[in-house]
């Protein structure tokens, strides 16, 4: 909206809810035309001068009288402008800056190596940042003209030129503040941004002003490369085939300076600080960078992994080469997590630095497993590891762990087992239980229990336990181990008494829920005594193949064992002697009848049954085993039925028992005094399952017979269908030819007679063809014995 007061006239921003925004433009007459390219609004007044304004800060920026007369400004569709003084500035060149020739272009192909379409693409781009768009048409009496803004890059490096560098710097930053997404200049001004921050930086690096040059670099996201090459002691880092680009004119301001060496050599007094001042600034530079670059979860592409490589291996050297301690920690990390750095650019580094420990990670990188482990040894023989390696042979047993050579593994986890024997061992243990040992375990074993017990202990567990070996011998160690374990815990009195005190607290708890091994199992976990003693009596009832005479008369020597002596007797099938020690020693009844429930096993929880079933034999003898222990442990109680409460118990074993317990065996063992009504509801289970067992099998008698009968009617009806076979004096065997006499002869469904031992030799012949061990079949089921 245009207002015109006393010959001046004033512009209004309006939205298009129709209220006032921004501010006003203010005109010496009234235009004849109004245009707009953001950020500017161009007017055409009636005296034949165009004006422009800046529609963001509503300033007249510049002011053109043309001679022709002009008629009106139009929008059009747009034209491009080629800023020849844009594309000397902005044109893209080869960043790498040791060619034999620096200046060649990419319009003369400077990248060698690259393909043609690399090499079009980035002309293109270099075409594209010397364009400048305009849609802005001025039609005049006698010509057309387009008005074009002149790029900022254009107007501010004239400063820069004369060293007005802070100038130039508040100026690029205040023509940016127009690069909005409207703003159809906005991607060429980001480079002209990128342009002037990056000339900047390097020309406040030629006056060795580092503090400030940095923030310019990561402002105007400069090639971390471009500032690499600048040392001389990291030139090899950067390789003439990473093809990357750098504009022309920071190209040029780059080469004037050539090296950090030949800046800070002007002033040869401090030149030492300042060359260290320079490394501080690329320091905390590529330290920035990489942080942007390395984000969780995104894929790097390839250009940017290339300039990864090229900061991380840059890091490395100033880490390396720092007398800083506190870049120790920064250097490990880098090269503890995923990393670019080249084991041929930084070995020497670290070597010459006495880096022992980043060294070992950058072999352990590159898969040089040997030379790592070899400086992890000898720097932990040399008593260095808390300085040098942390927590150095854990370092070693996780790279042996993933090894698949086993003299290497050997050679090395020999040696740690030395020193801790639990680490070492573990590295034996391989995780991958679907492949084979890499070392013979009996090898393992022998070294270990040269060395100690714990690790020996481990190794066992692991092939027991994990490997399910099949060996008597590692079952019958590995229990002795434990044994051995506890006998060193009980040798204090206290030790001693803390077993008879839980036995106490056990009989006077009286849980009919709770057996002796889950009343240990229970037990706080600060109780060492209990919660091995648990462990022993869980290995010893879960495996089988140890050898149980032998851990029997090992736990012999232990009498306060009492449970674990209960279980061994259980799988020696000293079923009685296991008894009365539940029932005698522990008073764990609900323990007894778990172990004659269980066929000779203690479990500690009834809700295990079925997976404990599984672990026993389901023969047809697993019901006449739980009779015989059932009555074994009535008679064990009857022993003792003057003790109090053991009347109930026999009470209650013969109620809920009942079904494993034969009425006229019990009956005979039972003292006469006791009267019927004490043994009621036994006798009504006992009848009532003696009964059921009588009706199930007249069931399964008549259901035999039925059976039998309709056998029998097949078979009549199948001498009937096939007939009498006679044979006379004349008749031959169809497989020898010979004369059939006696009654060993059979007939096949065709007819034919043969003899029974010619037909087992024929399918005898034909499974041995195939590849079958079995027996012949007759193909009739009539076989005649005459």
């Amino acid at each position: 909206m245009l207002i015109m007061i006393l010959q001046v006239t004033i512009g209004h921003f309006i939205a298009y809810t129709g209220d006032a925004v921004r501010g006003t433009l203010q005109w010496e007459n009234f235009p004849r035309a109004i245009s707009v390219e953001f950020p500017f609004v161009v007017a055409l007044l009636r005296n034949n001068v165009i004006e422009v304004h800046n529609i963001i800060e509503q300033k007249l920026v510049q002011s053109i009288k043309l001679k022709s007369r002009l008629r009106t400004i139009s929008t059009g569709p747009g034209i491009k402008v080629q800023v020849a003084g844009l594309m000397d500035r902005l044109k893209l060149e080869n960043g790498y800056l040791f060619n034999e020739d620096n200046n060649s272009h990419l319009d003369n192909n400077i990248f060698s190596n690259v393909d043609n379409d690399k090499a079009k693409s980035n002309n293109n781009q270099s075409n594209f940042l010397a364009t400048v768009p305009t849609r802005l048409i001025i039609a005049g009496s006698e010509s057309v003209v387009a008005l074009a803004a002149t790029p900022f890059a254009v107007q501010i490096d004239s400063m820069l030129d004369a060293s007005r560098v802070e100038e130039a710097i508040e100026s690029s930053k205040r023509m940016m503040t127009t690069a909005t997404p409207e703003n159809v200049h906005s991607e060429r001004m980001r480079h002209e941004f990128n342009y002037i921050q990056q000339k900047s930086g390097f020309l406040y690096l030629g006056e060795t002003f580092f503090d400030m040059a940095l923030p310019l670099f990561e402002e105007g996201n400069t090639d971390p490369r471009l500032l690499i090459q600048l040392f001389e002691d990291m030139k090899d880092i950067i390789r003439n085939d990473d093809n990357f680009t750098v504009y022309s004119g920071v190209k040029a301001v780059i080469e004037r300076l050539i090296s950090i060496d030949n800046i800070v050599s002007r002033d040869s007094v401090d030149c030492k600080t300042l060359i260290t001042n320079a490394k501080e600034m690329l320091l905390m530079f590529l330290t920035n960078d990489r942080e942007k670059r390395v984000v969780k979860g995104k894929a790097l592409k390839p250009d940017e992994r290339c300039i990864l490589r090229a900061v991380d291996n840059a890091l490395l050297r100033l880490y390396a080469s720092s007398d800083k301690p506190e870049l120790d920690k920064p250097l490990n990390s880098l090269l503890e997590n995923p990393n670019e750095c080249v084991l041929e650019l930084s070995e020497n580094i670290l070597l010459v630095n006495k880096k022992y420990y980043p060294l070992t990670l950058l072999y352990k990188d590159n898969k040089e497993f040997r030379k790592a482990l070899e400086i992890w040894k000898r720097i932990i023989e040399e008593n260095n590891s808390d300085q040098d390696i942390p927590y150095g042979l854990q370092q070693m047993a996780n790279i042996l762990g993933k090894l698949v050579d086993p003299d290497l593994i050997w050679e090395y986890a020999s040696w740690v087992a030395k020193l801790d024997e639990v680490i070492g061992a573990k590295i034996f243990m391989q995780p991958n239980l679907r492949r084979p040992s890499l070392i013979e375990p009996g090898l393992v074993l022998d070294h270990l229990r040269s060395i100690g017990k714990k690790g020996l202990k481990m190794y066992l567990e692991y092939l027991v336990t994990q490997r399910k070996s099949n060996e008597e011998k590692h079952h019958t160690e590995l229990a002795f181990l434990y044994i051995e374990e506890l006998k060193n815990l009980l040798q204090s009195d206290e030790a001693k008494a803390k077993i008879e005190e839980i036995t106490n607290d056990f009989i006077s708890l009286k849980d009919p829920a709770k057996t002796y091994l889950s009343f240990l199992q229970n037990q706080p976990t600060e109780d060492l005594l209990s919660h091995e003693r648990a462990k022993l009596m869980s290995f010893l009832q879960t495996y089988i193949r140890y050898d149980a005479e032998v851990v029997l008369n090992k736990l012999l020597e232990i009498p306060v064992l009492k449970a674990e002596l209960a279980i061994v007797y259980g799988k020696l099938n000293e079923h009685e002697k296991a008894l009365c020690i539940l029932i005698n020693d522990l008073k764990d009844f609900r323990g007894a009848e778990v172990y004659c429930l269980y066929a000779g096993r203690m479990v500690c929880k009834l809700s295990s049954k079925k997976q404990a079933d599984k672990k026993i034999v389901e023969d047809k003898n697993l019901v006449a085993t739980r009779r015989t222990l059932f009555l074994m442990l009535l008679k064990v109680y009857l022993q003792i039925q003057n003790e109090n409460g053991m009347v109930e118990e026999i009470i209650n074993l013969l109620n809920a028992q009942a079904v494993y317990l034969d009425t006229t065996e019990v009956m005979g063992l039972l003292p006469e005094c006791w009267s019927v009504e004490m043994l009621n509801e036994f006798l009504i289970r006992s009848l009532r399952q003696n009964y059921h067992d009588y009706r199930e099998g007249q069931v399964l008698k008549g259901l035999c017979r039925g059976q039998n009968t309709i056998t029998s009617f097949e078979l009549y009806q199948a001498y009937q269908k096939i007939g009498p076979t006679v044979i006379d004096q004349n008749r031959l065997c169809s497989k020898c030819k010979k004369y059939i006499s006696g009654s060993n002869f059979m007939r096949q469904p065709n007819g034919d007679i043969e003899h029974v031992q010619c037909n087992f030799e024929q399918r005898e012949d034909i499974n041995n063809t195939n590849g079958v061990n079995g027996t012949a079949t007759v193909s009739d089921p009539l076989s005649n014995n005459i």
